[in-house]
């Protein structure tokens, strides 16, 4: 049976968050995870120095 064209609307959204990225959202992207990894490199740091063991969990 042949498709509809109109299912075919009800997937975009599904299809943009899985299409290929562009170089410059593979970076942009990739600046978050760092940032967000740093962060908590740091807060886990702090928790070490203070003694406080219960820091990571936040």
């Amino acid at each position: 049976m042949p498709k509809k064209n109109n299912a075919s609307k009800d997937m975009t959204q599904k299809v943009d968050k899985n299409r290929p990225k562009s170089k410059h959202e593979k970076k942009e992207e990739q600046k978050k995870h760092k940032q967000t990894k740093n962060e908590k490199v740091a807060m886990a740091k702090k928790g070490f120095e203070t003694g406080n063991v219960n820091s990571k969990s936040s």
